[in-house]
């Protein structure tokens, strides 16, 4: 939280200004004018108050009660020095003594209304509840009017579930003081408490309202958003919070763990660090930055971080963990039993720490040494241990190790899904479909979207029942992701043969693709069509549990079969042509849209991630000939410079063809190979007959089986495994042999030029070609817009219907406008002028509007600065390679506000060398940090097909 001046009494004006010092946030200065006031009276209890909670702040808590103590022996009765006390004894760990400390300080308040606020706060902090309700009750009965008083009281009655005490002491204070700006939080707390999330939200978006720079108010709705899945719009309110507020720990941690989520795991690495430089005593996020090391491959630093964690805090746990974790990963097994040695010396009791040390020993082979340990530990329930034994086997691709645990888990519960999701996955990796394996994949999707406490499932329809119906007719729904989706199609037509009419509800996207194809099998029905009458329904992933391998049944079903659009694939073939030579080589280094969960990787032995690191990959295809295209989903521009780097030189960014898949079959019918993890594409191309080669990480997904070169699933797919222990050599060398067999890698310097340095991989675009010289010049000497782009955009505004996106946003700059009395504007790329023309409608006070657009000859002039400056769906435009300069001009012409609306997806339109119109097509959670960086977010809001951003000037320093 924000640093706070102590309470002190009349002091001379050197401490005053000492104080001030610290509540503005230099405690440096601070620390130097308490030194040399304590030069003058080495007795000042003053000084040595405030170098405690200088030293709290760092935090040190050894160095805070040195200072306070010796404070205390010169004022003992001192109630501010005493709550500090305690502030610091309890996070030294001596909870008994802060509790003497602040009893103490309980007696020296008297009945001092201001001084009994301050030890009431304090016993709440420390969990006393009954004793800080007490002293808040005696001070609203002495002083009614006590403000703080009245929110203390309401606050521990919410803590106690008493909700109509709590709101009802939260009403008395707002009667008090209506503009008191902690009420309205706390009244969404309690909300949100009593499971009124829409009320919850309401009063915290008043809170922040009444006060914007309120950091609490904007850390509270972000929790409330990323709880409810709404996690875009909880990344812009914790940032805002750690904008507003950066000393703010909490805010701060959820930031680098939503950043790590959203798939940018190299920022959240800088985020924990910069936590860490400034809290080095926050656990949390010294360990969660050698995790995302560890996630980034950066192996050497990962086990360098845990060894300082480590020496640090040789108390903790989690240090030696992650120390162990680390070292696994660089195959140095014996060093690695050791730090789980001394992780398990730390916490006796913990589940993790013995798993961790199991985990060592069976992969050295070990296993009785393993078992042994199993079998004497106590205080650990022995079915989870069993469970969690099973869980260690099979997330180290030892699934056969694994199935006996399982087999022993269904026999004494039968009931247990989870395990008999479990046992059905092993016994697909190892290829023996049964009635148990087809059931394990219906578990696996139903564990998947089943949250522990929600209500059961309905059982499934029998297949006996639905064939003996009149109308044998089965409504099959979607789920999942659109690579489900198609696999388990499969399966409808499986049951389309038993004799059952399939009315398949498929997702919007594969709706789109699936309507003009008639399938055989099924009628497709899109979302929100209306659903005709059935004999049953239920979702796609649990047709294998209700088919459950019919006798006679093939034992691995075939993939449906879908065509491109002929038309459509003899553009993409021109657009091919036009970036580089055949052949052309498509590439995927991640499944889904984001990278896995921080959280999931916390623990290493039980990851579950669909990733290879771009660099390496680009590392094995460097001598690959061709044009290598890059089909990766919502691609992090870090990721694709690793790639480039790796690979020596450009790939090309077609990954916009994901959100149209229609032109993702046509793209991926027209390459001559296709490597990656497994993903929606990797389902597309075996619909469309094709071969691909698929990168399996360890522990392999049941589609892939536990071993072999290919699956039963999609013959002719070559798999490429990564080791047990996460290493990707073995399975790299294997995919450049199997390329230089047949003929994709050949002489490299035939097909491209010099290798690209490291540098230039970071910080080229994906563009067809190289940039020329630029026709507009920012203030700091680097291009806007390139001279071959400004051509292409000087035709684009002869269209009269071109660049007028701008005018549905005009009602929303008026009013902002008008709200902060506004005189001069400059619209930033101005398009033709529309906005500015709406306007001058909309506003009826003076109004000076200047334009800058580089496509028009008369607006083409570098503007000057202005004191709002409204960029509206424009930098979706930008040349990629250019936007940070682009980004820095707007810095350089904003004197006050600027108002900004970025577009997310593409555009409906194409440019003339056959790309979208959208150039930059990124979630907000790519743009927001490009932003902050250069401005104060004031304010975040979705609009249609994109967002909206209002920005002040960053303050300097």
């Amino acid at each position: 939280m924000k640093s706070k001046s102590p309470r002190l009494p009349a002091i001379d004006p050197l401490l005053a200004r000492a104080a001030e010092l610290f509540g503005q946030g230099d405690h440096a200065a601070a620390e130097a004018i308490c030194r040399s006031a304590l030069a003058l009276d080495p007795r000042s209890s003053v000084a040595l108050h405030l170098l405690g909670v200088i030293a709290l702040a760092r935090p040190d808590a050894a160095l805070a009660l040195e200072h306070f103590e010796a404070a205390l022996k010169a004022s003992p009765r001192d109630v501010f020095v005493l709550i500090d006390h305690a502030r610091a004894l309890q996070l030294s760990g001596q909870p008994a003594r802060a509790l003497q400390s602040l009893a103490k300080a309980e007696g020296a308040a008297r009945n001092a209304p201001t001084a009994l606020l301050a030890v009431a706060a304090q016993y709440e902090r420390l969990g006393e509840l009954a004793r800080a309700q007490a002293l808040y009750q005696r001070v609203v009965k002495a002083v009614p009017a006590a403000v703080e008083a009245w929110i203390g009281l309401g606050n521990i009655q919410a803590r106690a579930q008493r909700f109509a005490d709590a709101e009802a002491s939260y009403n008395r204070a707002q009667r008090l003081q209506p503009g008191h700006p902690d009420l309205l939080g706390n009244l969404g707390n309690l909300a949100l408490a009593q499971g009124d999330r829409a009320r919850a939200e309401s009063l915290y978006r008043r809170a922040i309202e009444t006060d914007p720079r309120n950091a609490l108010a904007h850390y509270n709705l972000a929790q409330l958003l990323f709880d409810s899945d709404r996690a875009e719009e909880a990344y812009a309110c914790f940032a805002t919070a750690v904008a507003l507020q950066p000393d703010f720990v909490e805010p701060a941690l959820k930031l680098a763990a939503l950043t790590a989520d959203l798939g940018r795991l190299r920022e959240a690495a800088e985020m924990y660090a910069r936590i860490e430089q400034s809290h080095p005593t926050c656990t949390e996020a010294r360990y969660h930055h050698g995790i995302a090391l560890l996630a980034l491959d950066r192996l050497d630093q990962a086990r360098a971080h845990f060894q300082r964690f480590a020496a640090d805090m040789p108390a903790v746990e989690l240090a030696h963990a992650g120390l162990g974790n680390a070292l696994i990963r660089l195959g140095q097994m014996t060093q690695a039993e050791q730090a789980f040695r001394a992780a398990l010396a730390c916490a006796p009791e913990s589940f993790d720490a013995l798993l961790d040390l199991c985990d060592a020993l069976f992969i050295q082979g070990r296993d009785a040494e393993a078992t042994a340990l199993i079998e004497q530990a106590s205080g650990h329930d022995r079915v989870r241990l069993c469970r969690g034994v099973a869980e260690v086997h099979y997330a180290r691709g030892r699934a056969s190790a694994a199935l006996p645990y399982y087999e022993a888990l269904a026999a004494r519960d039968p009931a247990d899904a989870e395990v008999r999701a479990r046992r059905g996955e092993i016994l697909l990796l190892r290829a023996e479909p049964s009635p148990a394996a087809w059931a394990g994949m219906s578990e696996w999707a139903r564990r998947a979207r089943t949250a522990p406490d929600a209500v059961p499932p309905a059982p499934l329809p029998e297949l006996a029942e639905v064939l003996g119906a009149d109308d044998p007719s089965l409504l099959v729904k979607t789920e999942q992701g659109i690579g489900d989706e198609l696999f388990f199609l499969r399966f409808a037509r499986l049951a389309a043969e038993r004799g059952v009419r399939v009315l398949f509800q498929a997702s919007d996207k594969l709706a789109r693709v699936l309507e003009p194809r008639t399938l055989d099998f099924a009628q497709v029905l899109a979302p929100g069509d209306a659903l005709p009458p059935v004999t049953a329904s239920l979702r796609i992933t649990d047709l294998p549990q209700m088919l459950r391998h019919p006798e006679g049944a093939a034992p691995f079903p075939a993939t449906i079969a879908l065509a491109p659009d002929a038309a459509r694939r003899a553009h993409v073939q021109e657009r091919l042509a036009a970036l580089g030579p055949a052949p052309y080589i498509g590439v995927t280094w991640r499944a889904g849209a984001a990278e896995t969960r921080l959280d999931w990787l916390a623990r290493d032995i039980r990851a579950f991630s669909k990733r290879i690191p771009p660099r390496q990959l680009g590392a094995a295809l460097r001598d690959i000939a061709g044009t290598v295209l890059i089909l990766q989903r919502l691609p992090a521009a870090q990721d694709m410079a690793e790639l480039q780097a790796g690979l020596g030189r450009a790939a090309f960014d077609l990954s916009a063809e994901n959100e149209d898949l229609e032109a993702m079959l046509a793209l991926l019918a027209s390459l001559d190979d296709y490597i990656g993890v497994s993903n929606t594409n990797m389902h597309l191309m075996a619909a469309l007959g094709g071969k691909a080669r698929v990168l399996v990480p360890s522990p392999a997904e049941w589609r892939w089986m536990e071993s072999g070169e290919e699956s039963p699933w999609f013959p002719g797919f070559r798999v490429y495994r990564q080791s047990p222990l996460g290493d990707w050599s073995a399975a790299l060398a294997a995919l450049r042999n199997d390329l230089a067999g047949c003929k994709l890698i050949a002489d490299a310097q035939a097909h491209r030029g010099a290798p690209m340095t490291e540098d230039a991989a970071a910080t080229k675009a994906s563009a067809p070609a190289e940039a020329p010289a630029s026709a507009a010049i920012a203030a700091t000497g680097g291009p806007l817009i390139s001279a071959e782009y400004l051509r292409m955009q000087e035709g684009l505004h002869r269209d009269p219907n071109y660049g007028v996106a701008s005018v549905e946003f005009a009602p929303m700059v008026a009013q902002f406008i008008r709200a902060q009395g506004i005189s001069e504007m400059l619209d930033y790329g101005a398009g033709k002028g529309r906005l500015g023309q709406a306007l001058r409608s909309l506003v009826q006070t003076p109004l000076r509007i200047h334009h800058y657009e580089p496509a028009l000859p008369q607006w083409s002039a570098k503007p000057a600065p202005c004191e709002l400056v409204a960029c509206i769906d424009v930098l979706e435009h930008i040349e990629p390679e250019l936007l940070d300069n682009v980004l820095d001009d707007l810095q350089r012409v904003l004197r006050r506000y600027g108002m900004f609306t970025i577009a997310t997806g593409p555009a409906g339109k194409l440019l003339a060398d056959g790309r979208n119109a959208h150039l930059i097509q990124q979630p907000a959670s790519w743009w927001l940090p490009r932003l902050m960086a250069r401005f104060e977010l004031v304010h975040f809001d979705r609009v249609p097909r994109g967002f909206l951003v209002v920005v002040e000037r960053k303050a300097r320093g």
